[in-house]
């Protein structure tokens, strides 16, 4: 009978062998969801030996995972910002890097003078943003939209599960239409992590992202800016005065973008923030008063 210590071991040399990146993480990790254990628990409890349907369950994982499946998508869920997300093939799955577009947004509703801020996001799939934001700041009425039905379906399930069903609408559409189209408020902040990578990128991409991620929440078109330049131009109508645009961007991208933001006019000059790798990640803009 298999202990804990042995599954990991087993585990660790079998992604290995099938070329996993970091394959003793991914066995930690797998472990930990299907045992039911933090990782510092595997380690308490090594000895421990699993049950038969312990290890089916293990291999089960494994086997999805020696094919690139992101771990996320195995088991349906996601952390992000401190908070549990369900996600599968029709939403991306979180990053790490968003978490700071949430920090951004949380900082400018922060010095919104206005009453109940209106936020509006752009193409939230699996609502971690909009879900991130509304459990952080209750002072706020977010409508956040997406071209995917399944997404938002998605979306609208993380929501409940994180108590904050009652300060966002889900919304079905294009661009700033859907909006419109509900007679929803002036925003006082419009965000978004557009698909941004570049159509001639996509096949570089890492498996777990090009095989399994939704290529439409990806393909930003020939440069991966054509969805960014739509939300530039359509912004404005959206925001009253001193309204604030907070955008996620890709590497390289942020001279072409706030070059953009200053050809079009109406907006004072944009910001840009580093993550924490130390790359340009959020383009931060507000419509001139």
């Amino acid at each position: 009978m298999l202990t804990v210590i042995e599954i990991l071991k087993l585990s660790e040399e079998y992604l290995a062998k099938h070329g996993i990146p970091d394959a003793r993480r991914n066995a930690e990790l797998l472990a930990s969801h299907v045992l039911g254990k933090s990782r510092l628990d595997l380690y308490l409890e090594h000895e421990r030996p699993l049950d038969d349907e312990e290890v089916r369950n293990m291999r089960a994982a494994l086997a999805q995972r020696k094919n690139r499946k992101p771990i996320q998508y195995i088991f349906g869920e996601a952390e992000f910002y401190g908070l549990p997300f369900e996600v599968d093939p029709s939403v991306l799955v979180p990053r790490p890097e968003t978490e700071l577009l949430v920090e951004k947004t949380l900082s400018a509703l922060k010095e919104t003078k206005a009453g109940k801020a209106v936020v509006y996001e752009i193409g939230t799939g699996s609502g971690c943003i909009s879900v991130s934001v509304a459990k952080n700041f209750d002072n706020c009425c977010i409508y956040a939209s997406d071209i995917s039905t399944e997404a938002l379906k998605i979306a609208s399930g993380n929501a409940a599960k994180n108590g904050v069903s009652e300060r966002i609408e889900f919304l079905l559409g294009h661009d700033l239409k859907p909006f419109r189209d509900a007679g929803a408020p002036q925003a006082d902040l419009v965000v978004s992590n557009p698909p941004y990578v570049p159509r001639a990128e996509l096949r570089n991409l890492e498996p777990e992202v090009r095989d399994y991620e939704p290529t439409k929440a990806l393909d930003g078109g020939p440069d991966g800016l054509d969805v960014i330049r739509q939300i530039i131009d359509q912004a404005p109508g959206a925001m009253g005065a001193g309204g604030t645009l907070l955008l996620e961007i890709g590497i390289s991208q942020s001279r072409a973008v706030t070059d953009y933001i200053n050809s079009s006019g109406g907006f004072d000059e944009p910001g840009v923030v580093k993550d924490y790798q130390d790359i340009d990640r959020i383009v931060i803009v507000k419509l001139k008063k």
